[in-house]
């Protein structure tokens, strides 16, 4: 899934190796309970969320963790993305 990649800091992207994302994903709401950052520097909740958002991440499917279906994963954040085009273009 060519559209699934993410652009993300060499040092974010060795920690995160190859690991699953639901690994990661708890890792990263966990660091903004413990103020303890893991994956990059966002250690606010509100912060986190806003940065799925914008990057077309399901945050219902982070936040319950339930990431082990990858191809649902990748439907929704195929609709996001297209809304998100979408949106965008009626702006223009």
């Amino acid at each position: 899934q060519v559209a699934n990649f993410a652009l993300t800091q060499q040092e974010i992207n060795i920690k995160i190796g190859d690991k699953n994302p639901s690994e990661y994903f708890k890792q990263t709401l966990a660091q903004c309970e413990s103020g303890n950052p893991v994956y990059g520097g966002i250690q606010d909740k509100a912060d986190l969320l806003e940065n799925l958002k914008q990057n077309c991440i399901p945050v219902d499917m982070v936040l319950s963790g339930n990431l082990s279906d990858y191809p649902a994963f990748l439907a929704e954040r195929r609709l996001l993305m297209a809304k998100k085009i979408r949106d965008y273009y009626q702006q223009l």
